[in-house]
């Protein structure tokens, strides 16, 4: 059996259209589904329904798509474990979801240098980071996540949220949210989804007065009065809040689930499991987890 046909296939049930699958493979379309053909034939099982525009995979098919895809995690975990394990160049590839978090990991991978000189570091901050871990390019990931735990996922804690404002805007009234100017992060980032969240709660959109890419910038802009704005607890351990009124939101409950996945085999005394303690210890350092 060709192991080409069954990659091949592979990707054609991941994206479940010739011209997208031809593409991620490098091939033309009619090399594929000649390809395709070839390996029903050789199965004697048809794996595809197929319409002019799509493919849709059969009962068949989807049962060996789910023992490759299966396959093909082991293998990939099995691969990054011997690369951490037996090379000679140690390396720790991190990525984290662009914020605040950023501001946490960053202060942790500098302790984690100091004690690790000999490991070769790389920190990500792209959104492309969960599918960068998917694909075995990166050993840690941290993120939000307000679902039950996965499978290579521990929870670190949660998060909650308060409204900043300066010393002058006095009381902030939840119920008024539409009458206050609002210096937000785009919608990029979590925390704006979680604003989203808060005004919708009320029936409200609101748009922003100032939209940021910088959370360093909110905070200056709300310390010299350009509005009022909802950051995470984690951000207040970072940025400077000492000439700000801080007003925790208790109701609607607004929190996020600070978590890190891991690629592969959490093993005592390991690169993943140090880097993992240490960040325990600096959550502990700063107060944000309990």
């Amino acid at each position: 059996m060709s192991y080409k046909r069954l990659y091949y296939f592979f990707i054609l049930g991941r994206e479940q259209n010739y011209s997208e699958a031809a593409k991620r493979i490098g091939i033309k379309q009619p090399t594929l589904s000649q390809q395709i053909n070839l390996l029903e034939e050789e199965l004697h099982i048809r794996l595809f329904y197929r319409s002019p525009r799509k493919v849709k995979l059969t009962a068949a098919g989807e049962s060996l798509f789910r023992k490759i895809s299966f396959m093909k995690e082991e293998l990939d975990g099995t691969i990054n474990e011997i690369r951490r394990d037996y090379s000679v160049v140690k390396m720790l590839r991190i990525g984290v979801m662009q914020g605040e978090l950023t501001d946490l990991i960053s202060n942790v991978l500098i302790r984690f240098k100091t004690e690790h000189p000999d490991v070769q570091c790389a920190l990500y901050t792209l959104d492309l980071s969960s599918s960068m871990l998917e694909k075995g390019e990166l050993d840690l990931y941290f993120d939000y996540d307000a679902t039950d735990k996965k499978n290579n996922m521990t929870f670190l804690y949660e998060d909650g949220f308060n409204i900043i404002s300066s010393k002058s805007a006095g009381e902030i009234r939840l119920e008024e949210l539409s009458g206050y100017p609002w210096v937000l992060m785009n919608e990029n980032y979590s925390c704006r989804h979680i604003f989203n969240d808060l005004a919708a709660h009320y029936g409200l959109h609101i748009s922003p007065a100032i939209e940021l890419s910088d959370l360093s910038v909110v905070y200056n802009m709300v310390n010299n009065g350009m509005g009022i704005s909802l950051v995470s607890d984690t951000s207040l351990s970072f940025y400077d809040s000492e000439n700000l009124e801080v007003k925790k939101v208790e109701e609607p409950q607004l929190k996020r689930n600070v978590v890190m996945h891991h690629n592969g085999v959490m093993k005592p005394d390991g690169l993943l499991d140090a880097f993992h303690r240490m960040t325990l210890r600096e959550l502990k350092k700063l107060n944000i987890a309990k």
